[in-house]
């Protein structure tokens, strides 16, 4: 499998913390894939790192096997796209004008969108099952419609990588659910490589093909769900005890948590 997006030997933090140490990740080709761990782990830095948003003050990030801080911005996002947590707009933007967005890294030195662009805005849409939605404001739609609509805006970059940063962290189960079954339809239906990164073991379980567990901005576990998702490395990892079970439908781990026994205010 071809190499994609990797990390090699990072390491990255502040004055007074060190939040990744040594760190590495490989991305193939048509991966879909998720980086877990708990809070302050570094997941999001981990993000911003691969997206060239941070530069690594050691170690390297390679995009296709060119240096990623050395390619050029447009370049990178023709190539590379990125859906945020949560996206709001200090204008009315309809719909159509936010996907159009996406369009920014391929027009012209005028940067005006031609009828081909506003057709490949539908088609983008239309893969999240918004394109009826095409004329009304961003600020009128529900937090999943939102989030939907920034993936229609990151797919009109025509990246060959999609990176997320915690896609469902606002969203009811039914939202949850029809984000990554729209993920592992563009993963599946166009080879699009795939990173989220998650707070959500199931959904990482059921949908992604590898996954990095994290710890105190170190890699505590990478592999298959099946590999990583263990009692031994969740307890490592979240401090809690937890027991993991296989999805009856999917034969993937199911976890379910359960308060530790030294827990503040147990009986």
């Amino acid at each position: 499998m071809t190499e994609a997006l990797s990390a090699r030997h990072i390491h990255f933090g502040y004055e007074t913390r060190l939040l990744l140490e040594n760190f590495s990740l490989e991305l193939g080709e048509g991966d879909f894939a998720c980086v877990l761990g708990p809070n302050g782990a570094g997941k999001t830095t981990v993000l911003r790192l691969l997206s060239g948003t941070l530069s690594p003050q050691e170690g390297s990030v390679q995009l296709f096997g060119e240096s990623l801080g050395a390619l050029p911005a447009r370049k990178r996002a023709q190539l590379l796209a990125v859906v945020p947590q949560e996206s709001w707009m200090l204008f009315p933007f309809t719909v159509m004008e936010v996907v159009l967005m996406g369009r920014f890294p391929h027009l012209g030195i005028l940067g005006m969108e031609s009828r081909d662009d506003e057709d490949l805005a539908f088609a983008c849409l239309e893969e999240v099952g918004m394109r009826s939605s095409f004329h009304r404001a961003l600020i009128s739609l529900s937090s999943g419609e939102r989030q939907r609509v920034l993936i229609a805006r990151a797919l009109a970059q025509e990246p060959k990588i999609l990176l997320l940063d915690e896609p469902t962290t606002f969203l009811d189960l039914k939202h949850r659910l029809l984000i990554y079954e729209i993920l592992s339809r563009l993963n599946a239906r166009r080879k699009l490589t795939i990173l989220t990164i998650s707070h959500d073991l199931n959904l990482a379980a059921r949908y992604c093909g590898k996954v990095w567990l994290l710890k105190e901005g170190g890699l505590l576990a990478s592999g298959t769900p099946k590999e990583v998702l263990t009692p031994e490395l969740l307890r490592q990892a979240y401090e809690t005890d937890v027991e993991v079970g296989q999805d009856p439908r999917t034969g993937t781990p199911f976890i379910i948590p359960y308060p530790s026994q030294d827990a503040g205010g147990a009986s």
